[in-house]
């Protein structure tokens, strides 16, 4: 009797295969000709001078589907699984669509006149305005977050919100870590994590270095955005988040200490109202290079030193190498020698011979 019913029960489910076997065919078979009358639409749009997305259409279907789906225990399933639908549509009908949050800044006008030189529809969200632009990041394949970093993590996590699973976000900070933990708890689709290693007023970009410090989701689409980033000839790095935030904390902290502390003792010395003709060339360069730093924007300053757990040690590195530096110098003799030969070799330098 046993037997008899497990036989019966194999051929119930092989038979519940089979119509689903059917049911697959015939949804591949829809979903052909959906896509078959998206081109068709978008050839129609060609010919009218329309353009090709419209993300109000595209909202008007998902909301369409998460009506007659209902309350169902999958309801929300189905409506990802819509989203993936219309998504193919888009790419079918036309052009990959990016956007940049932050693209009225000065980095994210740099993304845009990438991602339009690359032939994407670059659309553009000023946060200050709000990121959740009705039909903007919705419609996008390609997110680029370009904002300062005290605003980073806000914006990503309300940006992961509304975009869709087939998408990838792109965000651009200069510390990794605390954004990385966003990123891994809220966004449903693909991300990678990027730090442009050269300013807004960089072009061309062409040799430039970008390190890459994590990503998730479809490795596929992740290595889109690799590619976009070669086409630009940018230098690709990868990078741990922890090894790329302890090397910014000595890169983007210690070079500005370095900097600004050394135009304190000048401004003392009153060196910058000199005439600075009278001054050498490596003096010359010095003031030029304490100027430079102390025109930018404290805001990167402000925010690495607050966001950056590796600054603090850096900090420590830095006051006890000035400790060192500073003892050598009121006892000049041996000591000061061989500081100075110490850091030559370092730096793969000859030191000059003492006489």
């Amino acid at each position: 009797m046993g037997v008899q019913v497990a036989d019966r029960g194999e051929t119930a489910i092989a038979e519940l295969r089979r119509r689903i076997d059917e049911v697959d065919t015939w949804l591949l078979s829809l979903l052909n000709e959906r896509a078959a009358l998206a081109r068709r639409i978008g050839r129609e749009k060609d010919l009218l001078g329309i353009g090709r997305d419209d993300p109000d259409r595209e909202r008007e279907v998902i909301e369409r589907v998460r009506d007659r789906v209902g309350s169902a225990d999958h309801a929300g399933d189905l409506v990802e699984v819509f989203r993936l639908v219309v998504g193919m549509c888009r790419r079918v009908q036309g052009r990959a669509t990016a956007c940049v949050v932050g693209g009225m800044g000065a980095m994210g006008s740099l993304l845009v006149r990438l991602l339009e030189g690359s032939g994407l529809r670059t659309l553009v969200l000023d946060p200050p305005r709000g990121v959740s632009s009705p039909g903007a990041l919705e419609s996008s394949d390609l997110v680029f977050v370009a904002v300062p970093m005290r605003q980073a993590e806000a914006v990503v996590e309300e940006a992961c919100g509304a975009m869709r699973a087939d998408s990838i976000l792109v965000e651009t900070s200069s510390v990794k870590q605390p954004i990385g933990r966003v990123l891994e708890r809220c966004c449903r689709g693909s991300f990678l994590s990027c730090h442009p290693m050269f300013g807004p007023g960089t072009e061309p970009v062409r040799g430039e270095t970008v390190f890459l410090c994590g990503s998730g989701g479809d490795p596929a689409l992740v290595s889109r955005v690799e590619g976009l980033m070669s086409s630009w000839e940018l230098v690709i790095v990868r990078m741990a988040a922890e090894e790329h935030d302890e090397l910014m904390s000595r890169v983007q902290v210690t070079r500005p200490a370095v900097l600004l502390s050394a135009g304190l003792a000048m401004c003392r010395s009153g060196l910058p109202g000199l005439d600075e003709a009278r001054l050498g060339r490596s003096s010359r360069l010095l003031l030029e290079l304490v100027r430079h730093q102390v025109a930018e924007s404290p805001d990167l300053l402000v925010d690495m030193a607050a966001r950056n757990r590796f600054v603090p040690g850096a900090l420590d590195d830095l006051a006890g190498s000035f400790g060192t530096v500073l003892d050598a110098f009121r006892r000049p003799g041996r000591e000061l020698e061989e500081l100075l030969a110490g850091a030559a070799d370092a730096l793969g330098l000859r030191p000059p011979s003492s006489t």
